[in-house]
């Protein structure tokens, strides 16, 4: 029996955040991915943010250990306050143990010189749709179109991604949201390491923006290096159909599969 497309990630439950079948991660089928951890924390930055006139310039998020498939409780404050820069903490809760951290970094908006790389990739519809392996309700609300490289060849690579469902049901995905759920896909397109050898998941995703991504369609160019100590570093751009909005990196935690 085939399961019915799920309408987000998480449904809003007394106060918290009850994740659906689209939040559970590649690596165990009871925990959460880092897509839906870091798109959530990425919404409790928009709520808090509010309309102020400011935009993100860094978004960091902390994964802290594995983040259950159960009720998930949000905490939020201001580190910092003031005109030009403003510091926001989001933290994800399960069974009152913090299981992800948010901290974002947003400065005033003013008009200023813009200094932009344009797009050096084809446009999505250029790119045939991919069709991944894994858990196949992520087929139905994640549509990919790899422009190289591939998730089981060890390598660097490129894809557009479109998120066709709401992170929060009831709540449109939000350009925040949605580069942070880009964060999490460079380990798996940019991966350097065999996937039926290795588990990589992340640590942590830290993103710098010069400017929020436009549109449905995001764009992620990834590579991985290691020195063969345990961890690596993924290098990412992050990218719309207008060019470059942001660049980031991953800490990967690397583990050999057991039989």
């Amino acid at each position: 029996m085939v399961s019915p497309r799920p309408h987000a990630y998480f449904d809003p439950v007394d106060g918290g955040f009850m994740p659906n079948e689209a939040a559970i991660g590649p690596w165990n089928p009871a925990d959460l991915s880092g897509v839906a951890l870091g798109g959530l924390l990425a919404h409790l930055v928009d709520v808090a943010t509010g309309d102020a006139p400011m935009t993100v310039a860094r978004l960091t998020i902390d994964i802290l250990g594995t983040a259950p498939r159960k009720l998930l409780r949000p905490r939020t404050r201001v580190l910092r306050e003031g005109k030009r820069l403003r510091m926001i903490e989001t933290e994800l809760l399960a069974d009152d143990r913090v299981v992800a951290r948010g901290t974002a970094l947003l400065v005033r908006r003013i008009e200023t010189i813009a200094r932009e790389t344009p797009l050096p990739h084809p446009l999505p519809e250029a790119v045939p749709v991919s069709k991944p392996s894994g858990n196949p309700v992520l087929r139905d609300v994640i549509e990919r179109r790899i422009v190289y490289g591939d998730y089981r060849t060890p390598g660097p690579g490129a894809m557009w991604v479109k998120f066709d469902i709401d992170m929060v049901a009831g709540t449109p995905l939000s350009p925040l949201s949605r580069a942070a759920m880009l964060g999490d896909m460079g380990s798996a397109i940019g991966s350097s390491f065999p996937v039926r050898d290795w588990t990589f998941p992340n640590l942590d995703i830290s993103i710098h923006f010069i400017r929020p991504p436009r549109g449905e369609w995001v764009l992620i160019e990834a590579q991985t290096e290691g020195a063969g100590n345990g961890l690596a570093i993924v290098s990412a751009a992050f990218m719309d159909t207008d060019g470059v909005y942001a660049r980031g990196d991953q800490t990967l935690f690397l583990s050999p599969r057991t039989a």
